[in-house]
């Protein structure tokens, strides 16, 4: 075999390794976005550097059923906003369901007129109320987001 196949068959292996990391990314966050409307640049250094980014903070996510009989609330991984900013809502994902592609999980939902409240949040129902993902979101501790609040409610 020539030394330019060899280099043909490198770039064609490279290339299969790249789509199989970005399918198994997308496996991964396929239950917490809208997939209708995910829209990844494929060639985009950014865009996969972002899905990569949230695929690993899904990774992180702890399974519900054990942290919330121990009362650990720790970090939120994921952030979801509706509507606009008077109007805005906001939901914190701390856990999630073990059972694969379950859309269950348990975080803080702020809600304007309510009180923040820790509680299971069904992410299909969120989802299709037009909840976005917000792909810029690292994660933050849980008191971080309280503290954040209530310094601004006394200003």
């Amino acid at each position: 075999m020539s030394s330019g196949n060899k280099d043909v068959f490198h770039q064609l292996r490279m290339m299969t390794a790249g789509f199989r990391e970005v399918y198994e990314c997308l496996e991964d966050i396929a239950p917490f976005v809208d997939q209708m409307n995910l829209c990844i640049d494929l060639s985009s250094e950014q865009d996969m550097y972002m899905l990569a980014r949230v695929a690993d903070f899904v990774g992180f996510i702890p399974s519900a059923d054990q942290s919330i009989q121990k009362m650990e609330f720790g970090t939120a991984y994921l952030h979801y906003t509706t509507g606009e900013k008077k109007l805005k809502c906001e939901y914190f994902i701390t856990h999630r369901d073990e059972r694969l592609h379950q859309r269950k999980c348990f975080g803080l939902i702020l809600q304007i007129g309510h009180y923040p409240r820790l509680d299971y949040i069904d992410l299909y129902e969120l989802i299709r109320g037009g909840a976005r993902l917000d792909w810029n979101w690292g994660p933050i501790p849980i008191e971080d987001i309280l503290e954040k609040l209530r310094s601004k409610n006394q200003d």
